[in-house]
């Protein structure tokens, strides 16, 4: 959880305390309700979010979950190795891409499609949600 106060997500984690089930909180603040319910918490440290599509949060929430089947992987050494890379492909990436006059074609459209299959299609789904959610 971005702010760590998502009332159906605390409902949840309070129902499963009330039947002696273990809870894991990746949050990024602190000093939230869900931190304070869960039993275990890893704490994301994505810092402050001023966009209202938590897309920092969001992505800080994937890391630690590829990182936990990671660790729990046979081949962890190998996984994590072959990852390395990911900062600098990232970096060059923003750097060469034009986003702005991508977003000049896009602007005015008044449908935009996200498509993805398989593993692609969650991601689909959570651009899909960014978009609406700072379209409002």
């Amino acid at each position: 959880s971005q702010s760590g106060e998502t009332a159906d997500t605390l409902a949840s984690l309070k129902l499963a305390k009330e039947n002696n089930i273990d809870t894991l909180a990746i949050v990024n603040r602190h000093e939230s309700s869900i931190a304070r319910e869960a039993k275990y918490v890893i704490y994301t440290e994505a810092g402050i979010e001023v966009a209202v599509a938590t897309t920092k949060a969001y992505l800080a929430q994937v890391l630690v979950l590829l990182f936990l089947a990671i660790k729990g992987s046979s081949i962890e050494e190998e996984t994590i190795n072959s990852l390395k890379p990911l900062p600098n492909i990232f970096t060059k990436y923003i750097n060469e891409y034009n986003y702005e006059e991508i977003s000049k074609i896009m602007v005015n459209k008044t449908n935009i499609f996200y498509l993805g299959r398989l593993v692609d299609y969650y991601l689909a789904m959570e651009g899909s949600l960014k978009l609406k959610e700072i379209s409002y």
